[in-house]
């Protein structure tokens, strides 16, 4: 199962790998894409988030998905990157985030906060997330919640 973030704007807005990574970083994000047209890119989009190995689906028209359980194929990464590569296209596009839990997003600090948050640093990408509450086992249980509510 995928989380998903579908982000609407104009087509003539949509930046550059190398775009994406500038607005990240001035983020607080050390998020590094693989060279790709996204027009047409469609699948993986392989990614380092923090130096570590990241990425996560790529569909242009349609949106950006993560893994829920990120621990059980690999490294929480992924999805860290994927948000971080959302909020910076929320930054550069003015574009509008949805997400399945009916979250509807306009600016990427909400984005962003969630993903200091899961990585339990207030700005080192890089760093392992921290247990608890506020680190990426908190995210996943908040989005259960979201999802038992949304999804009887």
């Amino acid at each position: 199962m995928s989380i998903s973030q579908s982000i609407a704007f104009r087509r003539r807005d949509l930046p550059t790998t190398s775009a994406l990574e500038a607005a990240a970083r001035g983020l607080g994000f050390d998020l590094t894409l693989d060279p790709a047209d996204l027009s047409t890119h469609s699948g993986f989009l392989p990614a380092t988030l923090g130096g570590r190995p990241a990425g996560f689906e790529w569909f242009p028209g349609e949106s950006i998905h993560h893994p829920e359980h990120a621990g059980a194929i690999g490294d929480e990464t992924e999805g860290q990157s994927a948000m971080a590569c959302a909020a910076a296209m929320l930054r550069l596009t003015r574009g509008v985030c949805f997400d399945e839990d009916g979250k509807v997003l306009t600016t990427p600090e909400p984005l962003v906060e969630e993903v200091r948050a899961w990585i339990g640093t207030s700005g080192d990408a890089g760093r392992r997330p921290a247990s608890g509450k506020r680190g990426w086992r908190g995210l996943l249980n908040r989005l259960r919640r979201s999802l038992e509510e949304v999804v009887p």
